[in-house]
């Protein structure tokens, strides 16, 4: 068994939780009246964020690993995105970015485009008919976000009319609309949208061509090594709106494994799993030749081919590397992130 320390970086964020009230004080060295927003921090052996990290994997094995493991802290609304299929990536040069996020408590999300015979959805077509706008060129609900996206400017003028037209008035569309600006379109887009409220231990899965943004909560998140992000909306920084409706038509073809129960929760892909552990004890195996990730949590404790993990903080990280079949016992708080 090979050992590494890893250390997480940091991530601020105007859109994070304050250090103090994140979960992610627990893995740095804080005060406790800090007040600075952080966002994420990622444990990564893929480009800047690599620490070293590339240096020992080639130490032990004459292989590649690529991975990122973030958790997130949430205050305010992450930017509308998509990531790219692997269609669209081949005729661009990218890399797809299927995720997904165990919710570590309570947390809102939008995920995907509501059916197209969902009253909200309902109400917007027959707001637009009542005021001679082209329903009847529009499809689905995908149909009617590309309409919206072309006339953007015209439903941002006429956004109060609208909103006063509608007997469902959703409260969260006011509140995120604050990250807006003068994008009051965006409102009706929200309409559009499934709005999720999510529990600790649930699972949130993003493959490409989602249309989604995280709003509120802290998460564990997994994801494919790449950092490709295209943005809609809900940001001051770079859209490519044309693109995002371009990858949402394509079909969607990530498979994810996922299971969720009283003490434990976990999500799959490819040749990943990750398991956030929340009470009680997690045995696994991890066969040779593989790496994983673990991370520990307040009192949680783990053993390793009956030896214990030492710990320096109330969050700890480290990756092992299997030179034999390695036998995990995790008790309490934590997370295992495993080759398989």
């Amino acid at each position: 068994m090979f050992f590494y320390r890893l250390q997480g970086t940091l991530k601020y964020k105007d859109w994070g939780m304050e250090i103090r009230n994140s979960i992610i004080k627990k893995f740095i060295d804080v005060s406790t009246d800090d007040q600075s927003l952080v966002g994420e921090i990622w444990f990564s052996s893929f480009g800047s964020e690599d620490n070293g990290l590339r240096e020992f994997i080639s130490s032990v094995c004459d292989r590649e690993l690529k991975f990122i493991l973030k958790i997130l802290s949430i205050n305010s609304p992450l930017s509308l995105q998509v990531h790219p299929t692997q269609k669209y990536s081949d005729a661009h040069n990218l890399h797809p970015k299927p995720e997904g996020s165990v919710a570590l408590g309570s947390g809102k999300l939008f995920k995907g485009l509501l059916p197209f015979n969902h009253p909200h959805v309902v109400q917007v077509l027959h707001s637009l008919a009542s005021k001679g706008d082209g329903k009847e060129i529009i499809h689905d609900t995908l149909g009617l976000l590309e309409y919206l996206c072309s006339n953007r400017e015209y439903f941002s003028k006429q956004f109060s009319d609208l909103w006063d037209s509608f007997a469902i008035k959703p409260t969260y569309i006011e509140e995120y609309l604050k990250v807006c600006g003068d994008e009051l379109w965006m409102g009706i887009v929200m309409m559009l949208l499934d709005h999720q409220l999510v529990s600790k231990g649930d699972v949130t899965t993003l493959p490409s061509g989602i249309i989604h943004s995280y709003l509120q909560g802290e998460y564990v998140e997994c994801m494919s090594p790449s950092d490709c992000t295209i943005r809609f909306g809900m940001t001051p920084r770079e859209v490519n709106r044309r693109a995002v409706l371009e990858i949402a038509r394509e079909e969607i073809s990530d498979q994810f494994d996922c299971e969720k129960l009283a003490d434990r929760s976990s999500i799959g892909y490819e040749n990943w799993l990750t398991t956030v552990n929340f009470t009680g004890h997690l045995e696994s195996c991890v066969g040779e030749g593989h790496f994983v990730v673990i991370l520990l949590l307040d009192d949680a404790t783990c053993v390793v081919n009956g030896i214990p993990i030492t710990r320096e903080r109330a969050g700890d990280a480290v990756l092992l590397y299997a030179d034999q079949e390695l036998n995990l016992e995790l008790s309490g708080y934590g997370v295992i992130a495993q080759e398989r």
